[in-house]
């Protein structure tokens, strides 16, 4: 705000200061920001990339692909650009968007195959449809790229719960939340891999914290009623 006080004129000010509200969930004073940086320059990479972000997180997700579309036609080479777009549409979840996902995240990696973004969305792509092994293949190339990755670690552990890899699972899952200690969700996640590998109480107590530190995850409930 001080930089932005002595000269409004720079991009990358107003990109950085949106990038911080969007961190502390002041998303409408975000966006003014961000929209400001891209007024200013209106193929500034990371405003595209920062916008596109908030848009989902708020989800107005057409808005977010229409961002990257801007991305993309300004930065062909940069695969993070594919990468992005691509997120925005699975988040539409129709057959023809989830398809051009698909489309965007191969030819990203043709662009750069070691880019993690791509990866880890490719990854969370076979957990859903579901084809656990494939998942658990692109969160481990992930991974190797970025060991510091928490969601990547997280979501690599619940495809190995998925397989059946239980210790390995819950070991994955322990680690995201040394990485990331905001992701409560994982507790829910390593209390329903603890039941699987027969240490139901355990497994509860660890459920129990998901659900004091996010009590409106509906997952946790469901799952200590199946524990119980």
């Amino acid at each position: 705000e001080r930089a932005l006080a002595l000269d409004s004129t720079v991009s990358e000010f107003h990109q950085a200061h949106g990038r911080i509200l969007c961190d502390i969930h002041r998303y409408p004073e975000a966006e003014i920001s961000l929209r400001k940086a891209l007024a200013l320059d209106s193929a500034h990479l990371p405003s595209l990339f920062a916008l596109g972000y908030l848009l989902k997180e708020l989800y107005r997700f057409e808005e977010a692909l229409e961002t990257y579309d801007r991305a993309v036609a300004a930065y062909p080479d940069v695969a993070a650009a594919f990468g992005h777009r691509a997120s925005a549409r699975f988040h539409l979840m129709t057959t023809q968007q989830d398809s051009l996902a698909l489309i965007d995240l191969r030819h990203a990696l043709t662009i750069e195959p070691d880019d993690v973004g791509s990866l880890t969305a490719l990854g969370n792509h076979y957990l859903d449809v579901p084809l656990f092994d494939s998942a658990a293949y692109y969160f481990d190339r992930a991974i190797i790229l970025d060991p510091n990755d928490a969601t990547a670690m997280h979501n690599r552990g619940y495809a190995r719960m998925q397989q059946g890899r239980l210790d390995e699972a819950i070991g994955d899952m322990r680690e995201s939340l040394e990485m990331d200690s905001t992701m409560t969700f994982a507790y829910n996640n390593i209390g329903w891999a603890l039941h699987l590998a027969g240490r139901s109480e355990e497994g509860l107590a660890n459920i129990d914290i998901s659900i004091s530190r996010m009590p409106t995850n509906s997952f946790a409930f469901y799952n200590r009623g199946r524990v119980l």
